[in-house]
């Protein structure tokens, strides 16, 4: 008896690679969800407010360049909703962000983006000023950008088999 080689189902999203890099399709309206590490190094709770991804968005069939896209901006292509997240002294949390592409063209996540929030501090004084009374909020967004190498997936030395590459984690 003779052993079949390798067929459509052996080989995990075949075809879905572009330029050397791996993306998946998703419908338009479907929810996108990306999971990222947060970690806290000091010895004190950090407060993180508007915690979202970073995407570009070029819509389909258009020649132009693709567009930044954050949480609350006014473009309606993408929707993307913002978490807050306190994390404990030394904490790491592994947190689910999510994107929703409103119509149809690429949709790439370039990384995720929040503010730091401080404490609230508490006034020893019923004079103290209301900006004392409320968190303050970093002006700035903080961003960092997604490390994109992914897991390549290749035809191992026999020629069958399915073979998984993953990058070393940093």
């Amino acid at each position: 008896a003779s052993v079949g080689g390798a067929t459509w189902l052996d080989a995990p999203r075949a075809g879905k690679t572009k330029g050397g890099e791996q993306f998946g399709v998703c419908a338009a309206g479907e929810t996108v969800f990306v999971s990222s590490r947060f970690r806290n190094p000091l010895e004190i709770p950090l407060a993180l407010t508007e915690v979202s991804l970073r995407c570009a968005f070029e819509k389909s069939g258009s020649q132009t360049s693709s567009k930044d896209v954050k949480s609350g901006s006014d473009d309606t292509s993408v929707s993307i909703p913002a978490l807050d997240i306190t994390l404990r002294p030394l904490e790491t949390r592994l947190v689910r962000l999510a994107c929703v592409p409103q119509i149809e063209g690429t949709l790439r996540v370039s990384g995720v983006s929040w503010r730091l929030r401080s404490a609230e501090t508490k006034p020893s004084s019923e004079t103290a000023s209301a900006e004392e009374k409320t968190a303050s909020t970093q002006r700035t967004r903080n961003f960092v950008p997604f490390d994109v190498r992914a897991a390549r997936t290749r035809r191992g030395a026999d020629g069958i088999v399915w073979v998984r590459d993953t990058p070393r984690e940093r």
